[in-house]
């Protein structure tokens, strides 16, 4: 049963990964602009470095409503989970890291499907993104990785940093 459950985690982070790779929420480009659009698809798909995380000097990335609406869900999770004696490193219960990984993995799926950016910002989002999707998988092990909150809260400070969210600071630590 285990070995199950663990190809079925597998298959819906690749799925995932899939729809990440393919871009958020992009329609298909009209046939004029095909070409461009499959460049910016390889651009993207081997852009998954702190390089495309970074905007230009003194800018942050723009982002939409569906995007903050996401980014504000998942805060509001790990605010929740950090252990009141202990910073995002303290170690979770499994079923804890079992709901924080699920959420996840649920607003990523909402952010994949609703949010528009151009894209550089969408760039900078797959970063991001698959860092959230390294932390999730960390936190659905048996025991959870200790080190899969501390990721998720990193990543959702990088977010703050280098993406335009009005009233975002970082995730104070507890204890």
């Amino acid at each position: 049963m285990k070995k199950f459950s663990t190809l079925v985690g597998f298959a819906q982070v690749s799925l995932l990964a899939l729809f990440v790779i393919a871009g958020c929420g992009r329609s298909e480009a009209p046939a004029e602009d095909q070409h461009a659009a499959h460049a910016h698809d390889e651009h993207a798909h081997h852009a998954v470095d702190s390089d495309a995380l970074t905007p230009p000097e003194g800018e942050r990335w723009e982002t939409d409503e569906a995007l903050r609406s996401s980014m504000e869900r998942l805060r509001a999770t790990v605010e929740e989970t950090l252990p009141a004696d202990a910073s995002a490193s303290g170690t979770l219960d499994a079923a804890t890291a079992q709901t924080v990984a699920q959420t996840v993995e649920r607003e990523i799926a909402f952010m994949i499907e609703n949010c528009k950016l151009p894209p550089e910002p969408d760039a900078a989002l797959h970063v991001l993104i698959a860092r959230m999707m390294s932390a999730s998988n960390g936190l659905k092990k048996t025991p959870p990785d200790a080190d899969g909150l501390s990721e998720l809260v990193q990543a959702l400070d990088d977010y703050g940093t280098h993406f335009e969210h009005e009233g975002w600071a970082p995730i104070e630590q507890k204890g």
